[in-house]
């Protein structure tokens, strides 16, 4: 069964497209304080920032999919 995209589709494209770019601005900002931090500090912050990357490349990979299955739609719609 093939996926038809519809315009909430393109809303929540666009609302995990944000929440992507919140979450790597907010990454970049603990990766600056990790490399400002003494030892105690980095200790604190690296597991936040091992598990913001992991949910980073999760919603990654989640955007690329969602990439691929617009294409396939729009493929299909043009046949």
């Amino acid at each position: 069964m093939s996926k038809i995209l519809i315009v909430e589709d393109e809303e929540a494209i666009a609302d995990l497209e944000k929440d992507y770019l919140q979450q790597e601005d907010k990454l970049n900002g603990l990766r600056q304080q990790y490399a400002s931090a003494n030892q105690q500090g980095k200790e604190k912050l690296a597991p936040a920032i091992l598990d913001l990357e992991k949910r980073i490349l999760q919603m990654n990979e989640e955007l690329d999919a969602l990439g691929v299955s617009v294409r396939n739609a729009e493929k299909t719609k043009s046949k």
